[in-house]
């Protein structure tokens, strides 16, 4: 369904999947607002996956990226009233408001372009076929960055804090070992960069020497917080 409303030449765009089967309600939405916000869910409850959200800012330059996608797709000037009716295997959605023009289709999931072929109005699906695929490659890039960033900081912050649990094992069990034994250790039973196998050597090492250092308890108890709020 097309309809016309009074807006100015911002970009809005929505789209939907989804559908209610064994594993209750699984679907993927994502949104591009004007003001640069992408917000990005995921629901699924196979093998007991958790819904996820992510919101990220994209730049003026993808913003503009998508305005050209979708007035190339000619999108705009299409009808939903031919296209298949959502059923048990899902449905699709897709809103846009461009300029003083709001578009709201719905439709239901699309196995292939055979789909496609077989419905009443091959033309009209077809835009909305390849449009949706470019959304979702264009909806990845900052979505796909945006993980990497985690990833590098999560692997920094537990790079730091493997080496502080290093050092604090040689501190506290230093026992006429050469300082290397301890690293080896760490190395070798758990890995260095195993935040929790460096947690066992710790506490391993503080039950031997607490007694000796009281403060060796609030250390352990300072970085395992840090590891809790890092992993």
């Amino acid at each position: 369904m097309a309809t016309t409303t009074p807006t100015n030449d911002d970009i809005y765009v929505r789209y939907y999947v989804g559908h209610i089967g064994k594993f209750g309600h699984e679907f993927l939405e994502f949104e591009f607002r004007p003001d640069g916000k992408l917000r990005y869910a995921n629901a699924s409850s196979y093998k007991n996956d958790t819904l996820i959200r992510k919101e990220v800012y994209v730049s003026p330059t993808l913003l503009a990226e998508l305005k050209r996608i979708v007035t190339e797709s000619e999108v705009m000037k299409e009808d939903d009233k031919l296209w298949p009716v959502p059923d048990r295997v899902g449905r699709q959605e897709l809103e846009i408001v461009l300029g003083n023009e709001h578009i709201s289709f719905t439709t239901a999931k699309i196995g292939s372009l055979v789909d496609v072929q077989e419905s009443k109005d091959p033309e009209g699906l077809r835009v909305f076929y390849y449009l949706i695929q470019d959304l979702k490659c264009l909806r990845s890039a900052p979505i796909e960055t945006t993980n990497v960033l985690v990833n590098v900081i999560d692997a920094f912050v537990g790079f730091l804090f493997s080496a502080a649990l290093v050092t604090a094992v040689r501190w506290l069990d230093y026992d006429g070992i050469h300082p290397r034994d301890h690293v080896a250790l760490v190395e070798t039973e758990y890995g260095v960069f195993g935040i929790w196998g460096s947690g066992k050597v710790l506490l391993w090492s503080v039950r031997r020497r607490t007694h000796n250092r009281p403060a060796a308890v609030v250390v352990v108890v300072a970085l395992l917080a840090i590891a809790v709020s890092s992993d």
